[in-house]
């Protein structure tokens, strides 16, 4: 089973003020994120990662 992962994504900033609404209206957590997500455009791309800068070496130059 080689399946691939879905392409990352966030919410964009309007579902996640949202989902601060409705949390902060006692709705349970998972209940606003399921309501949150079938709303269309609710998830934007996420950015790839950047790559760490390497640490710096132990008794390196300096």
């Amino acid at each position: 089973m080689n399946e691939e992962a879905p392409p990352a994504r966030r919410l964009t900033q309007a579902a996640q003020r949202k989902l601060n609404e409705l949390v902060a209206q006692g709705v349970p957590v998972a209940s606003a994120i399921q309501q949150v997500r079938a709303e269309p455009g609710a998830f934007e791309p996420a950015a790839p990662a950047e790559k760490p800068a390497p640490a710096p070496r132990p008794g390196g130059r300096g």
